[in-house]
């Protein structure tokens, strides 16, 4: 398969020959869209960032008293479903480790008996 293909279309070729199942390719498709998405809001977000930064300076927080600028509130309004999206990744990973770790928990004590000592 050509390295250069665009990953929507590396996905429809693994589809066409059964090679990813229906839910897989789901998932699939959503992650593509999220890079994609993040991908294009990147100049914004970065343009957003550099005017935050130029406008948070003594004299500029002091001239909006206390109102949050526009450059903030787009920076927010980019980055915040990007952040998002992260976060849930965690939690759901997070979870799996917990669940994990109780199925393993019986074998962890027996190779590593864990003893409280009061003192």
């Amino acid at each position: 398969m050509d390295p250069n293909l665009d990953p929507m279309t590396k996905l429809r070729i693994l589809s066409a020959n059964k090679q990813v199942s229906p839910e897989e390719n789901k998932a699939i498709a959503t992650e593509i869209g999220h890079a994609r998405d993040a991908q294009k809001n990147r100049n914004v977000i970065l343009t957003a960032f550099d005017k935050a930064a130029e406008e948070n300076t003594p004299l500029g927080r002091i001239s909006l008293l206390g109102r949050e600028p526009a450059s903030i509130k787009t920076l927010n309004a980019m980055s915040l479903p990007l952040f998002t999206i992260l976060r849930v990744k965690l939690m759901n990973t997070s979870k799996k480790l917990y669940k994990i770790l109780c199925r393993r928990l019986p074998i962890i004590q027996k190779y590593l008996p864990l003893k409280s000592k009061v003192g």
